[in-house]
């Protein structure tokens, strides 16, 4: 028995729930169980997760979300609503899994709640990883160069009123659960709604064998902004700022691969005008 799984089977007898089936490694451990009332649930331990997750989770109670049933933030612990690991919307063609994902932003934009960090708290940090040396050498002097231009306005609450933000919502981060969908995984923050839509131009599974890159990227761009009704230059903007500073973030914590570089580049190149 793994660490991971001995820790979940501890803590459902711990919470007094019932086992009801088999644990899952991926994409997070977990084990679906039963509460004493008889409620399916599914307990989850995710020591890679945002510290904030259990309490957006809260405030969005169930509404575009899987619910919290309970939660040990200092074990990494998540007790919410019986989710199907198996299902989420990469099963659904390219637009119609995005177009849901664009829909989920009406539920989960909500009034920001106090923990969870402001995008405007977080610009500096930004532009001192994307001045690094290595970051430098890397993204032309024309992106880097919009990321210290655009940031600053994107994030003026003046501009746009700050909402709750999931954070990383795209297709693999809503889950099947009874007859609909609901966001699960959430990384926190508050700030425009726009800043999601880069979550969905990030890699996904076959990407290299498409016969046309730029029009696929597109394809899921176009399909989350129009059902979110965004401001489409704002979103523009925004993955490119957001793509360019998660990959000097990666810069600044260690290694990046050359195709992790590659795949940015043609992300920002796509969505430019």
């Amino acid at each position: 028995m793994s660490a991971a799984e001995r820790l979940l089977h501890d803590v459902a007898a711990e919470w007094e729930l019932r086992v009801d089936g088999a644990v899952r490694e991926l994409p997070r451990p977990s084990v679906p169980v039963r509460t004493a009332e008889g409620e399916p649930g599914l307990l989850e331990h995710a020591p890679d997760g945002s510290p904030y997750e259990h309490l957006a989770l809260r405030a969005w109670d169930g509404h575009g979300a899987v619910r919290l049933l309970r939660a040990d933030p200092r074990r990494h612990l998540l007790l919410t609503g019986r989710t199907k690991p198996d299902e989420d919307l990469r099963t659904l063609d390219a637009y119609d899994a995005c177009t849901q994902v664009g829909g989920l932003y009406a539920v989960l934009h909500r009034a920001p709640i106090p923990q969870p960090p402001r995008l405007a708290d977080l610009v500096e940090g930004w532009l001192a990883d994307l001045a690094l040396p290595a970051v430098a050498a890397t993204v032309p002097r024309r992106f880097a160069e919009q990321v210290r231009s655009w940031a600053p306005g994107l994030v003026d609450p003046t501009e746009v009123t700050p909402v709750l933000l999931h954070g990383d919502l795209r297709p693999g981060t809503v889950r099947g659960v009874g007859r609909g969908w609901a966001a699960v995984a959430p990384r926190p923050a508050s700030g425009d709604p726009a800043y999601e839509v880069a979550a969905v131009l990030r890699r996904w599974d076959g990407a290299e064998g498409s016969d046309d890159l730029r029009g696929d990227l597109l394809e899921r761009f176009y399909a989350v902004v129009d059902a979110a009704g965004l401001d489409e230059d704002r979103a523009r903007s925004w993955v490119v700022v957001r793509t360019l500073v998660e990959l000097a973030g990666t810069f600044a914590s260690g290694g990046v691969a050359a195709d992790e570089v590659t795949w940015a580049m043609t992300v920002v190149k796509a969505v430019q005008r």
